[in-house]
C-alpha cells in the first residue's frame, strides 16, 4: 500500500526560540496508522488535543476508535458523523 503524504493540523506554534518563522503543528497520517496515546499532566491540554485529532480525522472520514473509561469524550466526540458511543454493560 502506498504511503499517503497527508497530515492533520493540530495547531500552530505560539512562539519560536530558534528565530525561525512560526509553523503549523501537524501529524502525518502515516504516524496514526496504529495506536496513539496522549500523556501529560493535569491541565496540559490532553483532552483538547484528542478532540482536535478526532475532529480532523472525522473531517477526512477516517474511522477512529476512542477508548474512554471516564466518559469524558462521549458527549463531545459522540456527535461526530459516523460516531457510535458504546457503554460497557449496556451495549
Amino acid at each position: 500500500m502506498e504511503s499517503l503524504d497527508v497530515s492533520i493540523c493540530i495547531g500552530e506554534e505560539l512562539l519560536t526560540l530558534n528565530g525561525k518563522p512560526k509553523c503549523r503543528a501537524s501529524i502525518p497520517l502515516d504516524a496514526l496508522r496504529r495506536h496513539l496515546c496522549i500523556l501529560g499532566t493535569t491541565g496540559s491540554g490532553k483532552s483538547t488535543c484528542a478532540a482536535i485529532i478526532c475532529n480532523e480525522l472525522a473531517t477526512l472520514r477516517i474511522p477512529t476508535l476512542i477508548l474512554d473509561r471516564t466518559g469524558e469524550y462521549a458527549t463531545s466526540l459522540g456527535k461526530q458523523p459516523g460516531a457510535m458511543v458504546l457503554r460497557p454493560g449496556e451495549n
